[in-house]
């Protein structure tokens, strides 16, 4: 029994069935969805060193436009982010920034736009911090 038939066949139900699938897909725009799209950013508004101390040092101020940051540890010590105010202690932090490169991003779904302090337990430790 010859099976190319059969297999010509499959072959061609599959390609149909591929097509008439790919014409019920559609690609929606974050804001069709409710969203915004923050996965696009071309320029950063904002670079800067920041030397953390053993007090709480002001790393990011405050900006009601901000829609991404980025803060990284260039240090060998933690750093310790602060989101609420600077009478925080390294003891009563939000964010712990891990040495050599720990980094703790801003986006769309934990966007904080009030002051950010740094403080460690050793001072003169800096933190790279991008904003836009």
């Amino acid at each position: 029994m010859n099976k190319t038939p059969k297999i010509l066949l499959t072959i061609g139900v599959l390609i149909a069935l591929s097509i008439s699938l790919s014409s019920l897909y559609k690609q929606y725009s974050p804001s069709q969805l409710g969203g915004t799209d923050f996965n696009v950013i071309t320029s950063f508004g904002t670079f800067s060193k920041v030397a953390a101390t053993t007090t709480q040092t002001l790393a990011l101020a405050s900006n009601p436009a901000r829609v991404y940051a980025l803060f990284t540890n260039d240090s060998d010590t933690a750093v310790y982010l602060n989101l609420s105010n600077a009478s925080t202690t390294v003891v009563n932090y939000a964010v712990r920034l891990n040495a050599n490169g720990g980094t703790y991003e801003m986006n769309d779904t934990n966007l904080y736009l009030g002051n950010v302090y740094a403080s460690t337990t050793v001072g003169g430790k800096n933190i790279l911090v991008l904003e836009k």
